[in-house]
């Protein structure tokens, strides 16, 4: 689960064109704006592994960003935000595995599987050229024909591309695909992002 896409076309190839569907690791099947202020969504945690209280990780954040980092933000699957310090990561063939301060058994550690890790946008990944964080599509107005029309609620894995929940004006959800035949590429700074194809909220 990536912290970061790029659009596809169409035919669901990538293209580094600023907006999509393709990542770089599992992604999250859902999330909406429930992510912490400041934090960006860098990868998942697994099962645990062995008996010391280590846990899968899935991340393509560096080790050396990841450690950097004085504290990480975990969701659980029920939503419960925890703050947690990570002691060491280890590596076992083409696995890598997290230890969290003061969680020291399998069964400490075995509520954190199923996570999602968080951590400040200072120790995220680097962008490619042409890819975007997920929490910054969060939040950003859905723009047609000049006209404000909703707004991006929440992401949803599909089986193309990903997915835009839109909230639209009148309170119902709309879902657009973010590819490029469908949406803009989005715009940070006036936090928007443009519909190609208004019948897809219809």
């Amino acid at each position: 689960m990536s912290v970061e896409t790029t659009r596809k076309d169409v035919s669901g190839s990538s293209k580094g064109s600023g907006a999509s569907g393709s990542v770089r690791s599992s992604r999250p099947s859902h999330f909406a704006r429930t992510i912490p202020d400041g934090y960006i969504e860098t990868g998942r945690i697994g099962r645990t592994y062995g008996l010391e209280g280590f846990l899968r990780l899935d991340s393509d954040n560096s080790d050396d960003n990841l450690i950097k980092a004085s504290d990480v933000v975990l969701k659980d699957r029920n939503g419960k935000v925890l703050s947690v310090a990570i002691d060491r990561i280890i590596e076992k063939g083409d696995c890598r595995f997290v230890k969290f301060n003061g969680y020291d058994s399998r069964e400490s550690a075995q509520p954190m599987a199923g996570s999602v890790l968080f951590v400040g946008r200072e120790h995220a990944r680097t962008l490619g050229e042409g890819e975007t964080y997920y929490g910054d599509l969060i939040g950003l107005s859905v723009v047609f024909e000049s006209e404000r029309i909703g707004e991006v609620t929440g992401l949803i894995e599909g089986a193309q591309s990903l997915i835009l929940e839109v909230r639209k004006n009148d309170g119902k959800i709309a879902l657009v695909p973010y590819m490029k035949v469908y949406v803009g590429e989005p715009d940070l700074v006036s936090r928007s992002i443009e519909l190609l194809n208004g019948g897809l909220l219809l």
